[in-house]
C-alpha cells in the first residue's frame, strides 16, 4: 500500500511538472499538491535557487499539551471547509491544493490556523485558479478538548 501511494505521488509529480495546470511564479513559497486518498499524506514542490525540490510530506497539524513530564497529543476539530464559488458560466474542475498552518497563538490560549483552498474552474477552453483563505481559530477547554471558536474569510495572497 505504501509503496502504490508513493508510486501515485511519484507519478503525480511527473504529471504536475509536465502539465502545470496553475502557472505559479517564482516566488520562494511552498506548493502542497495531490493529497493521498486518506488525507495524510501531499506532495510539497519548493522552487528552489536552482530549479525546483520536491518532498512527500505527512499533513498532520499536532498540538501537544505538557502533562508533568510528557507531551499529550491533542486531537485537532474537523476544520470547516473554504468554499470557492463559480463565476457565471463557469464550473469547477477540481481542487488541486489546500493546506492548514498554524499561525500564532493567541494570548487567550487559542490557536489561529490559516487555511487555503486552490481550485481549478473553468468555462468553455478556458481554465483559471482560484484561492479561498479563511483563518480558524481554535480554543481548548480545561480538559484540552479542540473546538473551532471561529472561521473568518480573509482575502487571499
Amino acid at each position: 500500500m505504501k509503496n502504490r501511494l508513493i508510486l501515485g505521488l511519484s507519478l503525480s509529480l511527473v504529471g504536475w511538472l509536465s502539465i502545470c495546470l496553475f502557472a505559479e511564479s517564482a516566488e520562494s513559497k511552498d506548493i502542497i499538491r495531490d493529497k493521498s486518498p486518506d488525507g495524510k499524506f501531499a506532495l510539497r514542490i519548493t522552487k528552489e535557487d536552482v530549479g525546483w525540490a520536491a518532498a512527500i510530506i505527512d499533513l498532520n497539524t499536532s498540538v501537544y499539551f505538557r502533562n508533568g513530564s510528557e507531551f499529550e497529543n491533542v486531537e485537532l476539530p474537523d476544520i470547516p471547509e473554504c468554499k470557492n464559488s463559480p463565476k457565471k458560466g463557469e464550473s469547477h474542475v477540481k481542487t488541486v491544493e489546500t493546506t492548514t498552518k498554524p499561525q500564532k497563538w493567541l494570548s487567550s490560549g487559542a490557536l489561529d490556523l490559516k487555511v487555503q483552498l486552490g481550485d481549478l474552474m473553468e468555462k468553455g477552453d478556458n481554465q483559471r485558479g482560484q484561492t479561498c483563505t479563511q483563518i480558524v481559530t481554535v480554543v481548548f477547554d480545561s480538559s484540552h478538548k479542540a473546538s473551532v471558536q471561529s472561521v473568518k474569510r480573509v482575502k487571499s495572497d
